[in-house]
């Protein structure tokens, strides 16, 4: 069966490392800090397509995704460039 996914926090670090990827921790956690989050191929459809490209955001994590892997893309990233959101290239 072909359910979409939605991945909060530990729900996006598991789909990173499910496909392949890897997490490392960040030098300073991040906990409830905000973060320009830019928007990222997205906008079209999902979850993303009525906001504006850059939103301000709130964080709260330690981990982030190290490498990236070739089944997914990124949709939201900060402006250091620490992956926000993710895709899957070819499932809901």
């Amino acid at each position: 069966r072909k359910i979409p996914i939605f991945g909060v926090c530990l729900g996006l670090q598991g789909m990173i490392e499910r496909y392949g990827g890897t997490l490392g921790v960040l030098p300073v956690p991040v906990h409830g800090k905000p973060s320009s989050v830019r928007i990222k191929g997205d906008q079209e459809q999902g979850i993303f397509s009525e906001l504006p490209d850059e939103v301000m955001c709130g964080r709260y994590h330690s981990l982030y995704c190290a490498q990236l892997p070739d089944a997914l893309n990124v949709t939201a990233e900060t402006e250091d460039g620490c992956i926000m959101a993710i895709r899957h290239k070819t499932l809901p």
